[in-house]
């Protein structure tokens, strides 16, 4: 697995992000680091967003394509 040099400053934001879940033809998804909430799970913009549990590595749901 690759090690994690997460940094704002290099562009880690929601799309590298072993957690981040894409939408279909569209740069919003949903963060599925946790368990969802009542509301589900939380929606992220993919080049915009981050957080302090950026993790890289791979995602099934980023893997199909």
């Amino acid at each position: 697995m690759a090690k994690d040099r997460w940094d704002r400053a290099t562009g880690y934001c929601c799309v590298t992000c072993m957690y981040f879940s894409p939408k279909a033809a569209s740069d919003a998804g949903r963060c599925r680091r946790h368990a969802p909430s009542m509301q589900g799970y939380p929606a992220v913009y993919a080049v915009a967003d981050w957080c302090g549990d950026h993790k890289v590595g791979t995602n099934p749901h980023k893997a199909k394509g």
